[in-house]
């Protein structure tokens, strides 16, 4: 069944939820898209601080302490039953008792963190129903649930085809009827085993293959910053806004690590691009903000509109038949990581994994796959340009290592068309990110 009314989803990230005051301005943006004659899904993130809350728990059951999971929530509990709060506690408990007993329970864990988002979303639902808005909620228990997709647990992948499946058979019918749907963000339910699969900050991904399955109108991704900025505002105070970006910018932009970007979660906009997709400050959704389009006419005389960089995990392999068998293990090791793979000399490739915090998983999937090649890790730092102009510029390499100076590069990443790339020692990122804005974005 194809959505006949035009659907405007708004993705909230945490710190855009929690006080009452911010659900003010949840509330006042929802009734604004409606009055515009939009249907609305709020895509809804745990309060800031209780994913991590959540995964402390995880690691030590022992630490659990209810007060402090209500605490973060502060006045915003007024908004939910007394029996919810009971049941809620008791499904926590519960499980997080279990887990102290069965530390082998992948699933039981994924399930616990996604409980923040559960109790976010309802207090979100409360609250719009109180301002009169016929909304509804979704829940990850239930069959009809219409993120769907699979993967490892803790590493959520999306199925955009069977999302878009449910949409069509249910969530379209239900926007027909109501003028709000809630859905909490975090992840997906697989079709395989009907378990929940989460990964942190997927509340965009979430967003975004919604967007795809109901072939949405507008997308708004908020959170507690203007759009999306040239370089990391904690290094460039003087940043600003980047006004619009292309699809293929954005996610150039999210493998160097820019701040409110990730390559995977907006993958689901080559399928689907809004007509209208922005970033933007969830309370001034008219200030500053970064409109997201599939092409860009207009050209600029400069090569890159932004600079990013992030800490990595570099792991070199070296021996006889390097290629083949790193093809071999990339194509497993993409099932789980988020990585960049380049090559060095004849003999030598390398893979630069964004998830640094996963290190002995990564170890632990490479050893059964690595034969006799010769590897090392290390943390490093990953440094680079975006720019759709880069299509046309020349020598952009050459002049991001003239940027660089004596900043030792130990690789330089062709990384596409429209981007560049350098791997440099860790403590040199700052003042790589430094450089290259001065020379190419200031």
């Amino acid at each position: 069944m194809e959505v006949r009314f035009p659907v405007s989803i708004l993705k909230f990230g945490g710190s855009s939820l929690n006080s009452e005051a911010k659900l003010e301005d949840v509330a006042d943006a929802v009734i604004k898209e409606r009055e515009e004659g939009y249907k609305v899904v709020v895509v809804a993130s745990a309060f800031r601080g209780v994913t991590d809350l959540l995964y402390r728990w995880v690691l030590r059951p022992e630490d659990f302490d209810m007060d402090r999971f209500y605490s973060i929530h502060g006045g915003c509990l007024k908004w939910l039953a007394q029996e919810y709060l009971s049941d809620f506690e008791f499904d926590l408990t519960w499980k997080l008792r279990r887990l102290a007993k069965d530390r082998g329970s992948p699933w039981l864990i994924d399930d616990i963190l996604a409980m923040g988002e559960t109790f976010s979303s309802h207090i979100l639902y409360e609250f719009i129903m109180d301002k009169g808005l016929e909304s509804s909620l979704k829940s990850f228990y239930d069959p009809d649930f219409p993120t769907r997709g699979g993967g490892e647990f803790g590493n959520a992948r999306i199925d955009l085809n069977a999302t878009a499946e449910t949409c069509a058979k249910t969530l379209s019918r239900e926007l027909a009827r109501k003028e709000c749907i809630i859905i909490p963000g975090m992840g997906c339910v697989s079709g395989y085993d009907g378990r929940i699969r989460v990964r942190r900050g997927a509340s965009d991904y979430v967003a975004t293959s919604l967007s795809y399955g109901l072939k949405a109108d507008r997308l708004w991704i908020l959170s507690d910053v203007h759009g999306i900025k040239a370089a990391d505002s904690t290094i460039i105070p003087e940043a600003e806004t980047i006004p619009e970006l292309t699809v293929g910018e954005l996610l150039d932009a999210g493998a160097l690590g820019a701040k409110n970007t990730n390559t995977t979660f907006f993958l689901p906009l080559t399928k689907h691009c809004p007509p209208e997709t922005y970033f933007a400050k969830f309370d001034e959704r008219e200030g500053p903000k970064t409109r997201i389009v599939e092409e860009r006419e207009a050209r600029e005389e400069r090569a890159a509109r932004l600079v990013a960089g992030r800490e990595v995990l570099l792991y070199t392999f070296r021996g006889y038949d390097v290629e083949d068998k790193v093809l071999e293990l990339e194509s497993e090791l993409y099932k789980t990581f988020d990585f960049i793979r380049g090559g060095g000399f004849k003999r030598e490739r390398y893979f630069a994994f964004f998830d640094i915090d996963q290190k002995s998983k990564i170890d632990y999937a490479i050893a059964s796959k690595v034969g006799d090649l010769e590897v090392s890790s290390s943390k490093m730092g990953l440094v680079g340009l975006v720019g759709e102009e880069m299509r046309t510029a020349r020598k952009v390499i050459e002049r991001m290592g003239r940027a660089l100076g004596d900043i030792n590069i130990v690789y330089a990443l062709d990384i596409s068309r429209i981007s560049v790339g350098a791997i440099v020692e860790r403590e040199s990122l700052k003042p790589a990110i430094q450089r290259l804005y001065s020379d190419f974005i200031k």
